[in-house]
């Protein structure tokens, strides 16, 4: 049981130089979520009763992955940066927004932390001036992380109200801080590669 008065939301952004589809494309490959979050061990898709009719969806649509993707369930292992040890969690794809210039899809957890919640990822684009160096000749993204946890009554109950939500507060941070530097840090590199590539030939 959750006390949802008690919850509260904890936001972050980042800029990313990189093409817009290369990030929207980083964050939807949650398969490969191991490849760009270092406290991402592995990304299992749990298989339910719906998986076959998204499946038949997504091969007469043109924006397949998305289709794929929405009501999905997935079962995530993270390596805690406090205590460097794994934990479990099982998240679907709950929502999505599709548009040209603004994008975002929501994960959801019952059980993370302590805690149930979830996790909208916002991408928007932001024009960049350009100098002339072909790396920079692209419009950079902004990727605003919003976490919103709701504590269990038992760990209230255990810690107290202030020392529950300020733990759960300083573990969002930490996380999310790690994680949008490591997405950052992941498609500025592939950008760049896909920069080297078409000039080299």
């Amino acid at each position: 049981m959750f006390i949802e008065r008690f919850g509260f939301s904890s936001s972050k952004k980042v800029t990313i130089n990189a093409p817009f589809d290369l990030v929207w494309e980083a964050i939807l490959n949650i398969e490969h979520y191991p490849s760009v979050y270092s406290s991402c061990c592995s990304a299992k898709r749990i298989e339910d009763k719906y998986s076959g009719h998204r499946r038949r969806q997504t091969e007469t649509s043109d924006d397949s992955l998305e289709i794929q993707l929405m009501n999905s369930k997935w079962e995530i292992v993270k390596l805690s940066t406090l205590e460097t040890q794994q934990y479990k969690c099982s998240v679907a794809v709950t929502q999505m927004s599709l548009n040209e210039n603004k994008r975002s899809i929501t994960l959801s957890t019952s059980k993370v932390l302590g805690a149930t919640g979830s996790l909208k990822l916002v991408l928007e684009r932001k024009d960049n001036e350009t100098d002339g160096n072909a790396e920079s000749n692209w419009q950079s993204c902004e990727v605003t992380a919003i976490l919103s946890l709701i504590p269990y009554k038992i760990f209230v109950e255990l810690l107290g109200i202030m020392c529950c939500i300020c733990l759960l507060k300083w573990r969002a941070k930490m996380a999310m801080d790690c994680d949008l530097e490591d997405l950052k840090q992941a498609c500025e590199v592939r950008a760049k590669q896909r920069v080297r590539a078409s000039t080299s030939n």
